[in-house]
């Protein structure tokens, strides 16, 4: 190679990588549509023309000329569908009957915004709303949806009835395919996410949103005009999570939320909150059930679940509040110092307890060797080791019954037991260096009361 080609081949390289880059970045940035254009363009495949009639800042979009009617579901397929954050788009039923569902899919790559008014016009009975773009969808602070029954919004690939589906792209709607209610979004891999952000948002009794990848919201309020909504994401959802919002501004979530992966909060939700294969973290407030199916559940100490915690496959780590009952089903529970719960804590594995559990605690870990439940904090009801060791540390209070199949030890400065409580090993021995009020059995091993341990009630070693 010729040595003088060599730096001509370097800035060609970099001014070639400076390009891509800049290709890239404008790319990411230009598939987020503005706020302030309206463009909704149609496909062609439904209606008889693709022109769109615009009063202002008001764009009608007509069943006689825009639309296909099959059966009760009146059909739009849009190229590009954005509204502005001053704008209205209004959907109008001119002499189109009965319809019992109004479905729109918007087939031209690029994602859409819904940044102003989502109106229906003339419609003489109360239709539910479909609408789903795979390329993704974005809701602003001027959002507004006013449809008559329920808003069901989706990044999914297709829309499935009994007797077929309507796909995302721009092809002729079969009748004989799309007849009767639809059933469900049909999801055919990672597609757009959809991002809501500073929304005030109202919507029907039964409306669902959902992503074929995340949903982010953010400084968001979204609620049912009554009854339940549900917000689902073949992946993660984000709640004030990413990036981070104002503080000031936390999202209030009036809603069921299911994510396929993780799910993050730090806002406000009323509903159950699910993760079914990945890890959930609170740091804002759940007021209804959490559940991580596979991965692990925590609460932070700025986190607030009012209602039941569990999860079902790995570890359940609480630093916060949990008012309801906490269960890691198959593996260890970990209640940190100044944690509370509500309820009984139940630990597949090991149970740790630093903070303060209101009902039972119960270890369910199979082992003679090892402590599976360590108590350096408060319990007020019950503490069974059901196949190992207890232990009850110096700062440790259990109100309850103590039970462990194998060896239990209180410690110098712990605290176990109330009038008629008893204190048993069922299997190991029983080492008291600490208080307990009630009685101390030892059931197959030795007793053992050292100089700092007091028994106010009855000792007994049986075997």
């Amino acid at each position: 190679m010729n040595n003088a080609l060599l730096p001509f081949i370097k800035k060609s390289l970099v001014l070639a990588i400076s390009a891509a880059l800049a290709s890239t970045a404008s790319s990411v940035a230009s598939a987020i549509p503005p706020l302030n254009v309206t463009n909704i363009t149609m496909d062609g495949t439904t209606g008889t023309t693709t022109s769109l009639v615009t009063l202002g800042a008001i764009t009608k979009i007509d069943s006689a000329t825009n639309g296909t009617t099959h059966s009760t579901n009146l059909f739009f397929s849009f190229g590009q569908f954005t509204v502005a954050n001053t704008d209205t788009a209004t959907f109008v039923c001119s002499s189109c009957g009965s319809i019992s569902n109004v479905i729109s899919r918007v087939t031209g790559g690029g994602a859409s915004g819904i940044y102003g008014s989502l109106n229906t016009s003339g419609f003489t009975t109360s239709p539910n709303f479909w609408f789903f773009n795979p390329s993704g969808i974005f809701f602003g602070s001027n959002t507004t949806i006013n449809v008559p029954a329920a808003f069901h919004i989706s990044t999914a690939n297709s829309l499935n009835f009994g007797s077929g589906s309507l796909p995302s792209t721009a092809t002729t709607i079969g009748s004989t395919l799309v007849t009767g209610d639809p059933t469900s979004f049909g999801f055919l891999g990672s597609t757009g996410d959809i991002t809501i952000t500073g929304s005030n948002i109202t919507i029907g009794n039964g409306s669902k949103i959902e992503s074929a990848n995340t949903v982010i919201i953010n400084n968001a309020k979204i609620a049912p005009t009554s009854g339940t909504i549900e917000i689902t994401a073949q992946r993660s959802i984000s709640v004030d999570s990413s990036p981070a919002p104002s503080p000031a501004l936390p999202s209030a979530l009036t809603a069921n939320l299911i994510a396929t992966t993780t799910l993050t909060n730090a806002g406000k939700i009323t509903g159950n909150a699910t993760a079914t294969t990945g890890n959930l973290l609170n740091d804002g407030t759940i007021t209804g059930n959490v559940l991580a199916s596979l991965g692990t559940l925590t609460n932070s100490a700025t986190g607030t679940i009012t209602g039941n915690a569990t999860a079902t496959a790995s570890t359940l780590t609480n630093s916060g509040a949990i008012t309801g009952n906490a269960e890691a089903t198959a593996a260890d529970l970990q209640n940190n110092s100044g944690a509370t719960i509500g309820g009984s804590a139940t630990a597949g594995t090991t149970l740790t307890n630093a903070g303060s559990i209101t009902g039972d605690a119960t270890a369910n870990g199979n082992t003679t060797t090892a402590i599976r439940l360590d108590n350096s904090g408060t319990i007020n009801g019950n503490a069974i080791a059901t196949n190992s060791g207890l232990t009850n540390k110096a700062t440790g209070k259990i109100k309850g019954n103590s039970t462990a199949q194998t060896d239990l030890t209180n410690v110098a400065g712990g605290q176990l037991g109330a009038a008629g409580k008893v204190a048993t090993a069922t299997t190991g021995n029983l080492l008291n260096d600490g208080t307990i009020t009630g009685n101390a059995l030892a059931s197959l091993g030795t007793l053992t009361n050292s100089a700092t341990g007091t028994i106010t009630g009855n000792a007994t070693a049986t075997a």
